[in-house]
């Protein structure tokens, strides 16, 4: 079980009858997923980018070309183009197939579009014989460098 913290300009601790509140770790393991940097090859770098970030335990994988995160961070480093949507939704759909290599899931639905100037939606939705349906929102402020992550019930 994974602690269950809230992200308000600080971290906040649940507790539900002197017990600190627990989830099932889906919402960690698919931030982690997103929101880590993945590693992005030499030809991928943008102008003006300096690293090729990634994990520093990718070099341990098991299996050989097993990355974590996703290159959604590229986001904040592009100009928005008519390829920002379908580029969003690709490294999103890469950043959590392991969910359904590793048997999680059987589906994932990702869809993304523009909701204003600049701010990038994420709708993500799980669905699998070990996991109730799940669905995730992601919304990215690109001029601001900003992202606000949760859970939709």
């Amino acid at each position: 079980m994974d602690v269950v913290l809230q992200n308000k300009e600080q971290i906040e601790i649940t507790f539900i009858k002197d017990d600190i509140d627990t989830n099932d770790g889906i919402f960690s393991a698919v931030f982690i997923s997103l929101f880590t940097d993945r590693r992005i090859e030499e030809a991928e770098r943008p102008e003006g980018e300096e690293s090729l970030r990634g994990w520093w335990g990718d070099g341990l994988a098991d299996v050989d070309g097993d990355l974590i995160g996703s290159k959604l961070w590229l986001l904040f480093t592009l100009t928005i183009t008519t390829e920002t949507l379908p580029k969003s939704k690709e490294w999103t759909e890469q950043a959590l197939q392991w969910f359904i290599d590793d048997d999680i899931v059987e589906e994932i639905i990702v869809s993304s579009e523009f909701i204003s100037d600049g701010l990038l939606r994420i709708l993500i939705v799980m669905d699998g014989p070990n996991i109730d349906r799940v669905s995730f929102r992601a919304d990215l402020n690109l001029p601001k460098g900003k992202i606000e992550f949760r859970r939709v019930v």
